[in-house]
């Protein structure tokens, strides 16, 4: 609803054009570079591979605004039109939420550039005829940057809409009202940018060997056996503004890393062959240790299967495995964020309908006294979310059988 009172027009939402802001595609550009080395010595192959990639991509939401529930009868630093004032204190006893979106500076936007850059070498080569071996070493950097425009400093324009800061020991801040247009000194005082870097590293070496065991009726036995050690590191470093709790949002920086040592064996067991009902049944199993310095854990993951084939045609198939997945650097180490998001009421007029389709989310709403219809105050409504890494994950276990088969007329 909207309506127009001594020359002032009132409207719901956030009064500008959602759809003036933002890009259907946003820009991306990259460029890749690739080299690539093979050499066969007498005993052992050569493999050497370097990859360099830059990308840079934009894009853009609304613009910076203030978006505030105010009483009308507060001292502000500027006046309150007489026709704004008695109409809302008629209505609401004084209160109002001012939403002021400060279009005139553009929207929003962020320019992301990220570096790669990479380099891997593998020997490989084969003993004792039915052996086979390899190793690799690999290395590899990322450095991210990421710059914000027109944010919005909250230690320069306040929840009263007033302007402070810096610009008050000097007497020189510039006027500004929520019921005019700014000046472009009030957009320059009030927006900032900020640059933020991310660098991630990695480096690896692994070795692994495969060949046959020995002979069994049925077939070869094989196994295969290796071994990785890796090391990640991660250093998130958001800009000082970013991190001084003057914008909207905020972030802390994160400088962590690890070492993981692993290590693994195969081996695949022929039990049955060319039998009535068997032409093929085999076994195998796997096991891996993996050893975490940011954990300070060692983790097991096992696997065990059977591949029976009754003919050419069909097969069945069968694998029970254990698995372990350790927790991430950002999911143990990241710094404390703080936003806002929009919160969402489930008992709201247009959420009660939802949730599981037995209908319970209308059953517990009824509960609380809330019947269809009703408007919640907090629906749509901006609240704050704080989010940051527990050093005190422990790691997710999972247990999996699978039962299949497979025909090939």
């Amino acid at each position: 609803a909207s309506n127009v009172h001594d020359g002032w027009l009132t409207q719901d939402g956030s009064g500008f054009p959602l759809d003036r802001w933002g890009m259907i595609e946003d820009p991306f550009e990259r460029v890749n570079a690739y080299a690539a080395l093979n050499y066969q010595f007498d005993s052992f192959d050569l493999s050497a591979d370097i990859t360099y990639s830059t990308s840079e991509s934009k894009d853009e939401i609304d613009p910076p605004f203030l978006n505030k529930w105010v009483w009308l009868g507060n001292d502000f630093t500027f006046d309150v039109p007489n026709g704004i004032e008695e109409r809302v204190f008629a209505d609401d006893g004084g209160w109002t939420k001012l939403h002021y979106t400060f279009f005139e500076a553009g929207p929003r936007n962020h320019r992301n550039k990220r570096d790669y850059l990479s380099a891997n070498l593998t020997l490989s080569g084969d003993v004792l005829e039915d052996w086979l071996w390899d190793v690799n070493f690999s290395s590899g950097k990322s450095e991210a940057e990421l710059l914000n425009r027109n944010a919005l400093r909250t230690d320069r324009i306040n929840d009263q809409f007033a302007i402070i800061g810096p610009c008050q020991d000097t007497n020189s801040c510039p006027a500004f009202s929520p019921f005019e247009r700014p000046s472009q000194g009030v957009l320059d005082y009030i927006l900032d940018e900020h640059i933020t870097t991310t660098d991630i590293v990695s480096h690896a070496m692994s070795a692994n060997i495969a060949g046959d065991l020995f002979e069994l009726p049925a077939g070869t036995v094989q196994m295969s056996a290796g071994l990785e050690v890796r090391y990640e590191g991660l250093e998130y470093s958001p800009s000082e503004l970013w991190q001084s709790g003057n914008l909207t949002s905020q972030q802390t920086p994160m400088d962590a890393s690890r070492n993981i040592k692993e290590v693994y064996a195969e081996v695949l067991v022929p039990l049955l062959a060319d039998l009535p009902g068997v032409k093929a049944l085999d076994v195998e199993a796997a096991v891996r240790k993996a050893d975490y310095s940011s954990a300070s854990s060692t983790f097991t993951s096992t696997k065990l299967g059977v591949n029976w084939a009754i003919n050419n045609e069909l097969r069945f198939r069968s694998t029970f495995s254990t698995a372990v997945r350790a927790p991430q650097l950002t999911e143990l180490f990241a710094g404390q964020s703080i936003g806002f998001s929009t919160m969402t009421d489930p008992c709201h007029a247009t959420e009660i309908g939802g949730g599981p389709v037995d209908g319970r989310r209308l059953g517990n709403c009824a509960k609380l006294g809330i019947e269809p219809g009703w408007i919640s105050n907090i629906s749509t409504e901006r609240g704050k979310s704080i989010s940051e890494g527990n050093a005190n994950l422990k790691e997710e276990e999972a247990e999996t059988f699978t039962l299949g088969f497979v025909y090939q007329p």
